[in-house]
């Protein structure tokens, strides 16, 4: 499953994220792939399972998340920290 979502913003900033997902997970910033958890064996989804900064630019920004499952069912949370 692919998630995609359009982060606009008045100045390059850090935002720190929370994410959680059954099974895998890869996270995408502007065409860069910026984390990957294979979670071998599978997880169930629990919010804040992994912790990434995007780096965001001035503008227009494509977050981008895969979500990879495994087996049975699938799921993703999406938080940001602080």
């Amino acid at each position: 499953v692919y998630v995609h979502r359009v982060i606009e913003c008045d100045k390059a900033t850090k935002l720190p994220i929370g994410l959680g997902s059954d099974d895998g997970i890869v996270v995408f910033v502007n065409g860069k792939r910026i984390h990957a958890n294979k979670a071998p064996g599978g997880r169930a989804v629990q919010v804040d399972q992994d912790r990434v900064t995007l780096d965001l630019n001035a503008g227009k920004n494509d977050l981008l998340l895969k979500i990879v499952n495994t087996g049975g069912a699938w799921g993703f949370a999406f938080s940001v920290l602080g």
